[in-house]
């Protein structure tokens, strides 16, 4: 205990306005003065120290929060302490603050921060003041590191000298802390301006220097902790348990346990030192160790281990967690078998799935929900933490929050580690947002000592191309605006098939892929001038000269039109507004449009594509999902149709992925916009003359959202037997339909085919009331 002297009768004012954003999630939902030591705020001790000093007023001022403190006090005095709060609308700094608070006192007066836990010997510090008869006495510490602290310099006599704040270790001629506590007469007000941003340790004291007021500084070898960070906060505690602070926490002690309930005093589970609060459940087994803050209300589940973490109130652990150095918010629900790694956080009111990993230094916010198995390793402020899984985008979220760079690293570091010399080709968008993290996906891919092939800015059908001229082995591309998707395909541009994508998303979710040593990193090569040669390529899918083809062009991708206007120009065609070619935005689909005829739709121009092949003498290799149609002008010339799915489960597609890779033009809208003009060309049929060709069909499609398993419906709906494939094919009296499951299982895409699209829509519509009947039924029960 340090001496008091002689009794001193001192007034205060505590500061209490700071938001603690470093120690958030901790401070979301609390005030950084409220935050809890060994179960008690740590505003609490510093009034402790004030009522042992003989304080009897106090004024505390608040901003951030500040009605939470005055609710905990509820209108209170504090032991001998009479309470005061003084709200600041704006921020004045911490002098601007004080005066606004200190307005009633007449006499000298400390200044403490309510946010650092100290045991400083007030008394001495106020009789040392008044002897020098200073207008204001700082209070300074010796510290190890003098370069993270405002120092002090001093002469002799304890009058300051000058300031250094946060200096380098040439500069640091002193190595006296100033701890934020002063003792000041009322004079000191008068240096301080009303209304504006005032800051004692910027402003004030070195205009008093300035003037020769008299300044001095009391040297104290007490504990002192300012609690502005989440390490800091684990610290402080952990000096208490062992005894450092001059303190009195409120429990029960023995042999280096504090616990507020005597049962738990001799608990083997425990050991020393540890605090444990009321009502505290420890199963079987558990191993509560060295430098644990158990709060009240807390259970912790059989074979569970607690490690030098905190543990906020009212949390539950199931069995077999374990926290190691880790703080869990109050209300925090942990499940079986699940980990929180050093320095992690985990926020109030949120839960951790059975098995999940919450990785060192990774803080989750507060009310968030980390589902089961996953590895976070990075912080979940936004949503709610999930799995990355592919669907039918690829990987899919919101640029730089649900696609961020770490996540983009992950990502490339599970591509690059597929396999042994691995090749990868990669492209994005035209944009910074593509730019960024195709570079992050590329630093991934390096460090697990693949080789980048870097295709640049490109758009979908040029990197599909790209990846097949270069038979690269896996090929990633990132689609970047508002939201991003980032696709993976595999040689010659095809989708992966699923067991690929799970092993990818199991190495991701789990943060295990391989990590290169340094001199095995890979290697990124620049290959952006492939690019090139796709024009070329589109110039070759015409089999004859284009010369006095009237047709225009529609396109919102203002590359894409730029490049189908040169190539249609070289191929000899000339601008029309009667007749026109619409591509997506991605380049993937085709649709045309003449005024005589109307629009012709991508199944049509698909068909006809086919039959200029099959007119050739090749067979061809669509999508499972592409018009049943085309099987019967197969039929009709005596050539086969193949399918490969989006996503095969097995090598069943094998031979239709053989030959797909030969015929990239199916999966580009540009290369089938050129064939479907060559045809036309080369047949000299009308518009007209050549849809009569091929059978008349429509189709019509659409996503129907489900709230179960997706595979539970299409079972009910296959009573049929009808064909497995991806999905089923149930074949209608009037048409053909599709029903296959989303890969997110979040709903079932529908495709019907039909002679008349009026029949279409019409199965459509019957097939959609089935599902989701089917879905409100089996849901209900």
């Amino acid at each position: 205990m340090h001496s008091k002297g002689m009794f001193v009768k001192m007034k205060a004012v505590i500061m209490a306005g700071g938001e603690g954003s470093r120690l958030r999630p901790l401070t979301c939902n609390i005030p950084k003065p409220l935050a809890p030591l060994c179960g008690k705020p740590v505003l609490e001790y510093i009034l402790d120290l004030l009522n042992n000093h003989g304080c009897d007023e106090a004024v505390v001022t608040l901003m951030y929060l500040g009605n939470k403190i005055v609710n905990h006090f509820d209108s209170e005095p504090y032991k001998n302490i009479e309470l005061g709060f003084a709200f600041e609308e704006t921020p004045l700094g911490t002098a601007g603050s004080v005066k606004a608070a200190a307005k009633k006192i007449t006499e000298d007066f400390i200044v403490i921060s309510g946010d650092a836990m100290c045991d400083f010997d007030l008394t001495k510090a106020f009789e040392f003041h008044k002897k020098n008869k200073a207008m204001a006495t700082l209070i300074v510490k010796q510290v190890s590191d003098p370069r993270e602290y405002g120092l002090v310099n001093v002469d002799q006599d304890g009058k300051i000298a000058g300031f250094l704040e946060k200096p380098s270790l040439a500069h640091c001629i002193t190595n006296l802390a100033n701890t934020g506590i002063y003792i000041l007469s009322p004079q000191v007000l008068d240096f301080i301006k009303e209304n504006e941003v005032v800051d004692f340790a910027k402003d004030v004291f070195p205009k008093m220097l300035e003037q020769e007021a008299p300044l001095f500084a009391f040297t104290d070898d007490g504990y002192w902790c300012d609690i502005g960070d989440l390490k800091s906060y684990v610290r402080c505690q952990k000096d208490m348990l062992e005894q450092k602070v001059n303190c009195e926490i409120a429990a029960y002690y023995e042999d280096g346990i504090y616990s507020c309930d005597k049962n738990n005093l001799n608990n083997p589970s425990i050991k020393a030192p540890a605090y444990i609060g009321k009502n505290v459940r420890i199963g079987e087994g558990c191993a509560i160790e060295e430098g644990s803050i158990i709060g009240d209300d807390v259970t912790i589940g059989d074979h569970s281990v607690v490690h030098g973490s905190v543990i906020l109130n009212a949390c539950f652990l199931n069995d077999k967690v374990c926290c190691e150095d880790a703080i869990i918010g109050h209300n925090a629900k942990l499940m079986h078998g699940c980990t929180v790694g050093e320095q992690a956080v985990v926020g109030d009111d949120s839960i951790i799935g059975k098995n999940a990993i919450i990785s060192s230094g990774v803080r989750v916010w507060n009310n968030k929900t980390v589902p089961e198995a996953i590895t976070l390793t990075e912080d979940l402020r936004y949503g709610i933490a999930k799995e990355i899984n592919f669907d039918e985008d690829g990987i899919s979220g919101e640029t730089n929050i649900g696609i961020s760079p770490a996540l983009c690293t992950k990502i490339g570091g599970a591509v690059g580690g597929i396999k042994k010399n691995n090749v990868v080709g990669i492209g994005a968008s035209k944009t910074n947002s593509g730019r960024a993290l195709k570079h992050a996906v590329i630093s991934g891919i390096l460090s697990a000592g693949a080789t980048v092939w870097d295709f640049g800015d490109c758009i979908q059908t040029e990197f599909d191309f790209c990846v097949n001229k270069s038979m690269v082995d896996f090929g990633v591309y990132i689609d970047a605006g508002l939201s991003t998707d980032i696709k993976l395909v595999e040689k010659g541009g095809l989708p992966v098939v699923r067991s690929l994508e799970r092993k990818l998303e199991g190495a991701i979710n789990r943060d295990e892929h391989k990590r290169a040593s340094w001199k095995e990193v890979g290697e990124c090569v620049d290959v952006s001038s492939l690019r090139q040669m796709y024009q070329i390529e589109l110039l070759k899918s015409a089999r004859i000269s284009l010369e006095g083809m009237e047709v225009g062009i529609k396109c919102a991708n203002v590359k894409i039109k730029s490049i189908m206007q040169s190539v249609l120009g070289k191929l000899g065609c000339v601008d029309s507004e009667d007749f026109y070619i619409q591509i997506s935005t991605n380049g993937k689909n085709v649709s045309a449009f003449k005024n005589e005829y109307g629009h012709i739709y991508p199944e049509q121009i698909l068909s006809v594509v086919c039959l200029g092949e099959f007119l050739h003498n090749k067979d061809v290799s669509i999508p499972y999902s592409a018009p049943k149609t085309i099987d019967a002008i197969a039929q009709k010339y005596n050539r086969t149709v193949f399918r490969y799915y989006d996503c095969p489960c097995d090598d069943s597609d094998k031979e239709a992925r053989k030959t797909a890779v030969k015929q990239p033009f199916f999966k580009d809208g540009l290369m089938m916009a050129i064939k479907f003009l060559s045809y036309l060309k080369e047949t000299k049929l009308s518009i007209e003359q050549v849809m009569e060709q091929i059978p008349e069909f429509h189709t019509s499609n659409r996503l129907i959202s489900v709230s179960i398993n997706p595979s539970v419906i299409i079972k009910k709906l296959n009573k049929q037997k009808g064909k497995i494939g991806e999905g089923i094919t149930i074949k209608h009296q009037d048409g053909d339909v599709v029903l296959r499951p989303l890969k997110s299982g979040r709903g079932i895409m529908l495709f019907a085919e039909s002679r008349k699209g009026e029949t279409a829509n019409e199965l459509c519509d019957f097939f959609e009331k089935v599902i989701k009947q089917t879905d409100l039924d089996t849901d209900n029960k």
